[in-house]
């Protein structure tokens, strides 16, 4: 069985979708854990309005406390072989959640995935045929080099999370942190041609908000970075990620940095040699050391 997990936070004008996108699934072997984080508009009716309906789905409401609070909730009611963790703005294909007899043997299943956008075509991120391995460093490679941290692509053996939990500090980047943790002791991995999560891409998600700011971007970036070092046991492993998505978005804001953050930028970038990218493609690593040459020539 499957344990789908939505954090709800005042998600009315997308939640009846996300939750109907469910209910339609082929696969109907499924338990939906809402957890309500102190919603104050018409959420909650949302979802009792498919909890009356379908004992498959079950809310549980409680004080505003963020989204890893609310996963941890659900991953503590949570009693399904696989987990899933869904956003209640966003909605999935309706095979989203068939998996095959072979599929079932791996620790993490990734998805196709689709970008919504309100004013412009979908952009599909599509897995046309199927892939896995069962080797450590292959997995670190795929997932530095075509690096695809969010959680919502993917169905999870809950062997493999077992006591895992959410650091509740983090409100911003919380999937990413979480999949470090994850990545480093799965043992094997396989990307699935069945299903597509649909990613609703609006303004009022956290991470488009901090985007849009640039002073909240550098502070957001230099802060996940300290929280990445945390949870990677492998520093090598720590070394490539900053390299492949950290240093080259701190990279492209270099403009609005103070002298302070510019300094902190330059040591970081001279601490990464060429021989520490090891799970770097060639192309991520041209792109990291151009940045790096010539952030430290011309700053």
């Amino acid at each position: 069985m499957i344990s789908i997990i939505i954090p709800v936070f005042n998600a009315e004008a997308y939640l009846y979708r996300c939750l109907k996108s469910i209910q339609e699934q082929t696969n109907k072997n499924f338990e939906v854990i809402i957890i309500d984080d102190g919603s104050t508009d018409q959420s909650i009716n949302i979802c009792q309005e498919f909890t009356e309906k379908d004992n498959r789905f079950k809310v549980y409401q409680k004080e505003n406390g963020g989204v890893s609070s609310a996963r941890n909730m659900g991953l503590n009611h949570a009693i399904g072989d696989f987990i899933f963790f869904a956003d209640a703005d966003d909605w999935i294909s309706p095979d989203f959640l068939n998996m095959t007899e072979e599929e079932q043997k791996y620790d993490i299943i990734q998805k196709s995935y689709a970008k919504e956008y309100s004013h412009r075509p979908a952009k599909y991120y599509s897995i046309h045929k199927a892939w896995s391995t069962h080797k450590k460093e292959e997995i670190l490679r795929f997932f530095v080099s075509k690096r695809t941290s969010a959680l919502w692509d993917k169905i999870i053996s809950r062997r493999l999370i077992h006591n895992l939990f959410f650091n509740e500090n983090i409100h911003i980047g919380e999937d990413f942190i979480f999949f470090i943790s994850l990545i480093q002791i799965a043992q094997n991995y396989i990307l699935s041609p069945i299903g597509c999560y649909h990613y609703n891409i609006h303004q009022g998600s956290s991470i488009q908000k901090i985007k849009t700011v640039p002073s909240k971007s550098i502070t957001h970036y230099f802060s996940l970075m300290d929280k990445m070092e945390k949870v990677s046991k492998d520093h090598t492993l720590f070394i490539n990620l900053i390299a492949q998505f950290n240093l080259i978005q701190l990279y492209q804001r270099k403009k609005y940095m103070d002298l302070r953050e510019k300094e902190k930028l330059k040591k970081i970038f001279l601490s990464i040699k060429s021989k520490d990218l090891k799970y770097l493609n060639n192309k991520w690593k041209f792109k990291f050391l151009s940045k790096k040459y010539s952030f430290i020539l011309f700053n």
